[in-house]
């Protein structure tokens, strides 16, 4: 920002001269507006071409003080546009500009909140997963934001004020995880993002148990506690070292092919309305239906094979990529 305000200084001198310049000769030599600013741009510029009418002696002793300022002025101007462009703000400019656009274009995209180590986390898991989203911090980092080999699609701005969300395209998102570390400003994130974008899923940060409450209210569909996430995690681990063990290479391993992944049956799907068996899912793909999130929201674990299902009911599967592929695909038809 103090590259900016140095360059807006440079325009706010240069515009005082030429303005004191026209104004000089327009009352010291009874030049026009137009004459005036003429003769002050050759005098600044010191390219000579020729005086509209010669100069009386307080008109020269006048132009001689304006070159003298002038001078100074466009030296100091010289040295400030390379500073900016060896700082590399022109190229910021252009990058701000790309990177606009590129959000204008995303829609279905996840909007994150907040760049803490929560918010780290959130990023890297979406990276890693290929899942478009915008990061919006408060803090401009004071280099490129790149994980994967990848740039983050970033906004610099206060995820409380409508306008970041509105250029994060919120009205087109499917998603917002907010984890942000005051509760209140995530109280007010969910609020304003649930006014605008009444179908998006919201996922909250709570540090205080007092918040949870407030966040659900406030038009929250999950409220993540990471005190007491970690703490059940700690017991799960102490309780269960297999099972949680087997869960993180799923869950976090980017080098073993199985994954949990959740598919919705799309309305006038081929599955709408056969059961399990006549789906024949487990033969054709290969992926493992491990629960069904039902339209009453109801979970399901492990259905059986004569549960019917439904239109816009949610599967979480268990499989190879290529397998969770091929059940999207067959869920699509």
């Amino acid at each position: 920002m103090e590259a900016y305000r140095r360059l807006l200084r440079v325009f706010i001198f240069m515009a005082c001269l030429l303005v004191i310049g026209a104004t000089g000769y327009h009352y010291l030599e009874d030049r026009s507006w137009f004459d005036g600013l003429y003769m002050t741009v050759t005098s600044l510029t010191t390219v000579d071409f020729g005086e509209v009418r010669p100069l009386t002696a307080e008109g020269r002793l006048f132009t001689i003080g304006l070159i003298a300022v002038g001078v100074s002025v466009m030296g100091y101007a010289f040295t400030q546009m390379i500073s900016f462009v060896v700082e590399g703000h022109f190229h910021g400019i252009f990058k701000g500009k790309r990177m606009e656009r590129m959000i204008e274009g995303m829609s279905g995209h996840y909007i994150v909140c907040g760049f803490g180590r929560i918010g780290h986390a959130v990023v890297q898991e979406f990276v890693e997963t290929s899942v478009p989203f915008v990061l919006i911090t408060a803090e401009a980092p004071s280099e490129d934001i790149r994980m994967g080999g990848k740039e983050v699609p970033l906004i610099i701005g206060d995820a409380t004020d409508e306008d970041v969300l509105k250029k994060a395209g919120i009205e087109r998102a499917k998603g917002l995880v907010t984890a942000l570390p005051d509760d209140a400003d995530n109280v007010l994130v969910t609020m304003t993002a649930r006014d605008m974008n009444l179908d998006i899923i919201i996922v909250a940060r709570a540090s205080q148990d007092a918040s949870i409450r407030k966040l659900h209210r406030a038009g929250a569909n999950r409220v993540i506690s990471p005190y007491d996430l970690g703490g059940r995690r700690m017991a799960s681990i102490v309780l269960r070292p297999s099972v949680m063990d087997f869960l993180d290479v799923i869950m976090h391993s980017g080098e073993v092919e199985i994954r949990l992944e959740e598919i919705t049956i799309p309305e006038k799907s081929s599955l709408d309305g056969k059961t399990i068996r006549e789906a024949r899912i487990g033969e054709t793909t290969g992926a493992v239906i491990l629960a069904v999130h039902t339209l009453e929201g109801k979970t399901i674990t492990n259905p059986g094979a004569s549960h019917t299902l439904r239109a816009w009911e949610q599967l979480i599967v268990m499989g190879r990529s290529n397998q969770i592929q091929a059940l999207r695909e067959i869920a699509e038809k």
